[in-house]
Formats: C-alpha cells, sequence, structure tokens
C-alpha cells in the first residue's frame, strides 16, 4: 500500500520527482501520508477494468485500507497529501 502511493506521486504528482513519505501511529491504526508537489491535480480512481493494464492502484487502496483521502496543504500551496490508514495488528 505504501509503495502504491509513493509511485502513484511519483508518476502522477510532480514533475520535481519529491515525494515525501511519512508512517504515523495513531491509536490502533497507522497512518501513511505521501506528499508531492501537484496540488492542482487530484488523485483520481478508475473503475476496474480487468482487461486493462495499470490504472488500479487507488481501487487497491480503497480495498485494502480502512481509509483514504487528499487534501491540499494549508500551508504550502503546491504540495498535496494523499493519506491512508489501516489497523495495527499489534493494538
Amino acid at each position: 500500500m505504501i509503495s502504491e502511493l509513493a509511485t502513484n506521486a511519483l508518476k502522477y504528482g510532480t514533475e520535481s520527482g519529491t515525494v515525501t513519505v511519512a508512517l504515523y501511529r495513531a491509536g490502533a491504526h497507522w497512518l501513511v501520508d505521501v506528499t508531492d508537489a501537484n496540488a492542482h491535480t487530484p488523485p483520481t480512481q478508475h473503475p476496474p477494468d480487468g482487461g486493462r493494464a495499470g490504472r488500479n492502484g487507488l481501487l487497491i487502496i480503497d480495498r485494502t485500507t480502512s481509509a483514504w483521502g487528499w487534501y491540499r496543504d494549508p500551508d504550502e500551496a503546491d504540495l498535496k497529501h494523499v493519506w491512508a490508514t489501516v489497523p495495527d495488528p499489534s493494538a
């Protein structure tokens, strides 16, 4: 899941190639936050298409996480955060 979010950020999120990945423990969950420098292009989930290779990353994220979403950074207008949470199995 982390590699999928990071790959999407590198592929679609920025021309500079700068991507930041952060992992936080949030109670009984882990929060993954991936930042890229393209706040003007929101992540787009495509309908499943078994005959098409690729473009299923956010569908995978949707099916394997507790929740996910995105927001523009309130302090840096060009930054976009895409986040996802998963349960902490040790909690």
